[in-house]
This record gives structure tokens, sequence and C-alpha cells, in this order.
């Protein structure tokens, strides 16, 4: 921010009278840029463009059969985990043990209060708010080098200041659901109500022009065109 105000101070003005906690994510009061860091729906339109041809029973059946092969995957690397930590999560905290040696911690304020000091800054550690200046903590819910060097100086177990979203226990849980495949329509019981509908296609009259097979830029997005030249260029190297 210092920066920016150097450069451009009416900038600046403008984004602290909009508020700090609604652009930066340290001071946000919320987790909403944390926590789901992938667009999901773009992530399955990458998983469908081979099959956008096809019939939408095809289509629906193939995203039945994918998330079912997602969920059993997952579910076996959750049970496979010996760790309470899932495995990234338990290197994550490794690295961490190690890089708190470097601190240095003062005598203890209360019983919940630690004076932590490193090679740069010094700040106060909050075990129970689980909380420090550097933030790190607040958005990762992992415990930083910091809340690391208080947990070896309490002796506590190296998992205690974690998050639960972050235990094989969680992750268990989260893709314990199985995905059923669908029976025959000769075995469905479908009610009546449903069986004499009659569903007619839709009268649209269809475009001279070919149909768009990619996905249209939303706003802020800018696709890239690529002249002949260029093809030419990438074609010869």
């Amino acid at each position: 921010m210092a920066k920016l105000k150097s450069i451009h101070p009416k900038v600046y003005d403008g984004l602290v009278e909009v508020g700090i906690k609604k652009f930066s994510r340290v001071h946000s009061p919320r987790k909403r840029y944390h926590m789901m860091t992938t667009n999901i729906a773009e992530s399955m339109i990458s998983c469908l463009i081979a099959i956008r041809k096809l019939p939408f029973t095809s289509i629906a059946e193939f995203i039945r059969h994918l998330l079912q092969r997602w969920f059993h995957d997952r579910r076996s690397n959750a049970r496979e985990t010996p760790t309470f930590l899932t495995n990234d999560a338990d290197q994550h905290i490794k690295e961490r043990v190690l890089a708190s040696q470097r601190c240095e911690i003062h005598p203890p304020i209360d019983f919940d209060r630690f004076k932590v000091e490193d090679q740069w800054k010094e700040a106060i550690v909050y075990l129970e708010q689980r909380s420090w200046l550097c933030r790190e903590w607040d958005l990762d819910e992992l415990p930083c080098i910091h809340a690391m060097a208080v947990q070896t100086f309490k002796g506590m177990p190296i998992n205690a200041l974690c998050s639960n979203f972050f235990t094989t226990g969680w992750l268990k849980q989260a893709y314990a659901m199985a995905m059923n495949p669908v029976p025959k329509l000769e075995v469905c019981d479908i009610v009546d109500d449903v069986r004499t509908r009659v569903v007619l296609p839709w009268k649209k009259k269809r475009l001279t022009k070919r149909p768009k097979k990619n996905q249209m830029p939303s706003v802020g997005e800018k696709r890239k065109q690529q002249h002949v030249w260029e093809l030419w260029a990438k074609g010869t190297q």
C-alpha cells in the first residue's frame, strides 16, 4: 500500500475509502477468498469438453461415472493415510516445526498470550483466538512458525493447533457418500404422474451459422487471437 500511495495517491485514497477489508485477503473478516480457491464450474467444463456432442443421458451417466471414480480414489487415499493429519498438512507442519527453531519466546504473559520474536519482527501469539500478527495462522488455519514455537515451548501435540479441516477423519467424511449407478429403466419405479407426461422437443429455429464450441469469455476476460503468421511460426519450430 505504501508503494501504491507513492505511485498514485488518488487510487490509494479511493481504496482506503472503500475499505481495505473488502479487497485484501489478510484484512478480510471472512474466509470467502480462502476455502474455495478453485472454480468448480470451470473444472467440470474442462472435463466435459470431449463429450458435449453426446445426448443428455450419456452426459449425465459420464458425470456420474466421473464423480464415482473421484470419490473412490480420494476415499481410498484417506483410508490409507496413517497420520492424523492429511499428507499435505502433515508435511507442511513438519517444515514449520524446523523453521520455528529460529524463533525466540519471551516469558509468557499469561496462559493464552506469548511474545515471540524471529529474525525480522516480534509480536504476541494468541492461542485461544489462534491469531498472530502475520495473519498466516488466521487464514490458513494451520499454525505458523511462531505458533509452532509456542506449541513446542508448552509441549503440546504437533496437531493441537490445526483445524479439523486438515484431519484424516474429516477427509473420510467428505468422501463417505457413495455414487450409486443408475438402474435400468425397466426396473425403475416411476410414478404414474411422471410416466404419463409427454415431453416434446424445444421448437426453435436453428441458426444458419455453425454453433460455437468454445466458451464465451466472461466480464474482464479477453480471448487472445492468434494471427496466421503466429500459427505458421509455431508450426515451423
